[in-house]
């Protein structure tokens, strides 16, 4: 099956203002707003290069500051979650 990009009710799309490494628990993004009615609140999955299913990466959000647009992951443990097809970061 192909990659297709899927719009949810409760999903929003962003982009990463940095590359994310292999061990970095915190995303900088550039909006944290969905445009919908949806409030972001933690925890939620962040699921990164979603358009390719060969190297998306799963990862669980557990604090986001609104403020600065940063998403923080508390565990490395955290990241590459089932799902992922990446198991050490997106380069």
């Amino acid at each position: 099956m192909a990659a297709q990009k899927t719009n949810l009710y409760n999903a929003f799309e962003t982009t990463l203002t940095a590359t994310a490494g292999a061990s970095d628990l915190t995303f900088t993004v550039n909006s944290v707003t969905a445009p919908t009615a949806v409030t972001l609140v933690a925890p939620f999955y962040l699921v990164l290069n979603p358009d390719s299913s060969t190297n998306r990466e799963v990862v669980l959000i557990t604090s986001l500051n609104t403020g600065t647009k940063t998403l923080t992951c508390d565990n490395i443990n955290k990241r590459f979650l089932d799902g992922s097809a990446a198991n050490s970061g997106l380069s």
